[in-house]
C-alpha cells in the first residue's frame, strides 16, 4: 500500500492560538498506508516533510513557518498516523535593518609623522667635524637631518555595519584591504579601509547577513617613504618634511597607495547613523 495524505488537513484538533507575545497555528494531518512496525512514524513524518519541510510558510500566514512536527499514531490501526505540524512567527523586524556602530579609540603605534602629518626629524649639529666643508648629507652648514621614530598614541576610528542583503555579497570580496576614493561618510578619500567582510546564510530564510568593517584613519591611509642617504641615513636639507598626502610625489619622498583604492558606492552602505 501506497503512503498517502488523504486530507488537505484535519478540522478536529487543528486550531489557531494568539497571544499577547506570540501566536501559533497547528494543523493536522493523517498518512495512511504505512508499513505497521517501529518506523510508521518516521514513515508517516517522512511523507510531511516531502510536502511541508522544516521553516517553510504556512499558506494563510506568511509571517509564520512549521518548526515543531509531532506524530502520533491511531491506536486501532498500525498503518496510519497523526501529524500535528505547528507554525510560529519569526521575528525579523530588527533583522532586516543594518546594525551600524562607530567606535573611536587609540593604539601606540611607530611612527615618522608628528600629529600634523609632518615628518618627525632631527637635526644633529657635526660641531665635532675635523673638516667644516665635509658634512653627511652635502649641506652647508654642517647639519644633518635624519628620521625620527616614536611610539605615540595614534587615533582612529571602527565602523561596523551589519544587514541583511539577498543577493550574493559575494562580489563585495574585491573591496577589502581598500582605501575610499570618495567620500564616505563625510571624510575625504583614503581615510577610510575595508579591513573585514563576514558573510553567514540565514537559515530560515533567502538572504545573506553581511557584517561589514571598516577602519578610519583622519591622516589617510597612504604611506609615505623618504629619500635617505644610503651611507649616513640621513635626509637631504631639500627634501620637503611635510609631504601633502593627496599629492602622489615630490622631490625625495613618494606617496604609496600599497592598499589599493576603490570608489565605495559600490558597497551601497548607509552613509550615517539613520
Amino acid at each position: 500500500m501506497a503512503v498517502t495524505i488523504p486530507y488537505e488537513y484535519l478540522v478536529a484538533d487543528s486550531y489557531y492560538r494568539v497571544t499577547l507575545t506570540t501566536a501559533e497555528i497547528c494543523d493536522v494531518f493523517v498518512v495512511e498506508g504505512l508499513t505497521p512496525d517501529y518506523t510508521a512514524k518516521v514513515q508517516a513524518l517522512a511523507a510531511i516533510n516531502a510536502v511541508i519541510p522544516f521553516a517553510s510558510i504556512h499558506p494563510a500566514n506568511a509571517r509564520m513557518i512549521a518548526d515543531d512536527f509531532q506524530v502520533k499514531p491511531f491506536i486501532n490501526s498500525p498503518t496510519k498516523c497523526k501529524v500535528y505540524v505547528y507554525y510560529h512567527p519569526i521575528d525579523w523586524s530588527s533583522a532586516y535593518q543594518p546594525r551600524i556602530t562607530f567606535t573611536g579609540t587609540s593604539r601606540e603605534v611607530l611612527t615618522n609623522f608628528s600629529f600634523d602629518g609632518s615628518l618627525i626629524t632631527v637635526n644633529y649639529l657635526e660641531g665635532a667635524s675635523s673638516d667644516p666643508g665635509a658634512h653627511v648629507d652635502g649641506s652647508s652648514d654642517g647639519i644633518a637631518t635624519v628620521l625620527g621614530q616614536v611610539a605615540r598614541n595614534k587615533k582612529y576610528g571602527i565602523l561596523e555595519i551589519e544587514r541583511v542583503e539577498y543577493t550574493s555579497p559575494r562580489p563585495k570580496l574585491v573591496y577589502l584591504d581598500r582605501m575610499n576614493s570618495d567620500i564616505f561618510w563625510g571624510q575625504p578619500a583614503y581615510t577610510w579601509l575595508v579591513n573585514n567582510i563576514v558573510i553567514s546564510k540565514l537559515a530560515y530564510t533567502s538572504g545573506f547577513n553581511v557584517r561589514y568593517l571598516l577602519e578610519y584613519d583622519p591622516q589617510t591611509h597612504i604611506k609615505t617613504a623618504v629619500y635617505r642617504d644610503e651611507i649616513t641615513g640621513t635626509i637631504p636639507r631639500d627634501v620637503n618634511t611635510n609631504p601633502n598626502p593627496l599629492i602622489q610625489s615630490g622631490n625625495g619622498w613618494r606617496n604609496a597607495q600599497v592598499n589599493g583604492y576603490v570608489p565605495f558606492f559600490g558597497l551601497s552602505l548607509p552613509d550615517d547613523f539613520i
